[in-house]
């Protein structure tokens, strides 16, 4: 799943700064790891600017530092955010696993995105006894 970081910079005036060239590095707080690291942003305009990050878990939470660079002065260079659980994916995860794909095979059930294409979900399939099977199914497992 991806996930677009955002933010949004002015100079030392509260003029909203365009034209710049910022980075974004981002980690996650369970084990303080740096996942992103001064990786370069594109300009949305009016001075927000973006990342994509393409391997974003929703639950994983992340601290997140944008450095605008030296061209916007101390009081506004560096822009911060923190994720935690974040509804919205949890709300699109849910509209997808209701609208897209299930299959079933070998002793799993494979959950796809709304297009049909793309897996969000992997489950080990069991039953009462809690072996693998594609039939009176008890239990399922994330993989």
């Amino acid at each position: 799943m991806s996930k677009y970081f955002t933010t949004y910079f002015i100079d030392d005036s509260n003029v909203p700064k365009t034209g710049l060239v910022p980075t974004i590095n981002i980690w996650k707080v369970s084990d303080n790891s740096l996942v992103v690291n001064a990786a370069a942003m594109t300009e949305i305009a009016g001075g927000f600017y973006k990342y994509l990050y393409a391997a974003y878990d929703p639950e994983t939470p992340y601290v997140v530092r944008c450095d605008a660079g030296v061209v916007v002065g101390l009081t506004a260079r560096y822009g911060f955010g923190v994720t935690e659980i974040d509804v919205e994916d949890r709300v699109e995860f849910i509209y997808n696993v209701e609208s897209g794909r299930w299959v079933i095979v070998s002793n799993q059930i494979i959950l796809y995105q709304s297009d049909n294409t793309t897996e969000i979900a992997r489950f080990n399939l069991k039953d009462i006894t809690g072996a693998a099977t594609m039939r009176n199914i008890f239990e399922r497992v994330r993989v």
